[in-house]
């Protein structure tokens, strides 16, 4: 996948979880859970704000330091051999944490 393909999905993912959580604020208790133990219990909560914007947040630091990475890149040849590899990991690794942002709603919206 070439980058600015990559580029598109990773905004993309990023507007959707920003919007995702403006439009669940309103509507979700002040505290969403933020782990849960070996039979699914919830046992720590973080407040409302975090709860909704931490994993967004997260994303645009990772689509920041992918963008990084490459300039940084001692040999400056690494990452160009390898690219295809490098988009499908940093679209993986975000649509993981998105699932997870997905989750954690469907977690509290369920109740």
């Amino acid at each position: 996948m070439n980058l600015k393909i990559t580029n598109i999905i990773l905004i993309t993912l990023i507007i959707i979880t920003i919007v995702i959580g403006i439009l669940n604020y309103s509507s979700l208790p002040e505290k969403i859970p933020s782990h849960w133990d070996m039979q699914g219990n919830i046992n720590n909560y973080i407040p409302k704000f975090w709860g909704l914007f931490l994993y967004p947040l997260v994303l645009i630091f990772m689509y920041i330091l992918f963008l990084v990475i490459p300039r940084i890149d001692p040999l400056k040849k690494n990452i160009s051999k390898f690219r295809n590899t490098f988009n499908n990991f940093i679209i993986i690794i975000s649509l993981f944490f998105a699932y997870i942002f997905v989750l954690t709603l469907k977690a509290v919206t369920t109740k």
